[in-house]
């Protein structure tokens, strides 16, 4: 079989086709994307130094206004990139029993919500990112539940914490101020193979 029709071979780029990309995988053929698959508009991509963050990152929101965004690796440290100078900070190392999870900026941008779990048991914490300060908080916690996502509507006017356990599944209300409200439904769950996971950390 020769590199063309192997599945586990990049495949070249008819040169007389028009260059779709000029990135460091040009060589490859790109994957047609439908038109409703992508909302129309012009796209900026930036390559960012990654600096001290050496992790993987599982989670990372754009401030509304865009002027920075906060970036979230496994565990432990929140980091700020800048677009304006291109820049990627330290804001925030929280311990290394945090492992995030989830972020979502409040609509008026005043705060963020990193949602962490603790792999090993059933724990979630909230934390609270200050936009005037750059300051992170502790928040509400949960005994019986890892936080796993966390999410604003676009319309400003509410947002959902999702909580599972090996049996519950609960989703909270949140508040526009970024702290958790009462919860708005509980119900069983089944074990997936995911749990299986999460347990191993």
């Amino acid at each position: 079989m020769d590199a063309s029709s192997s599945p586990d071979m990049p495949m070249p780029v008819d040169a007389g086709a028009p260059a779709l990309d000029a990135g460091p995988d040009a060589s490859l053929a790109d994957v047609s994307v439908s038109d409703a698959a992508v909302a129309s508009g012009v796209y900026d991509f930036t390559a960012v130094a990654t600096g001290t963050l050496t992790s993987q990152v599982v989670a990372a929101a754009w401030h509304p206004s865009g002027r920075y965004a906060l970036i979230l690796p496994e565990s432990n440290k929140v980091y700020r990139y800048t677009p304006s100078d291109d820049s990627l900070a330290e804001v925030g190392a929280l311990g290394t029993t945090i492992f995030w999870q989830a972020i979502a900026f409040t609509p008026d941008g005043a705060y963020a919500v990193l949602a962490s779990s603790a792999f090993a048991q059933p724990n979630g914490r909230l934390f609270r990112w200050n936009d005037a300060d750059s300051s992170i908080v502790s928040g509400s916690g949960a005994t019986d539940s890892q936080y796993v996502a966390v999410g604003y509507a676009s319309d400003g006017t509410r947002g959902v914490l999702l909580g599972q356990s090996s049996s519950m599944t609960t989703l909270w209300n949140m508040n526009l101020d970024g702290t958790r409200g009462p919860y708005s439904l509980r119900t069983p769950r089944q074990a997936s193979p995911l749990d299986a996971r999460r347990s191993r950390g």
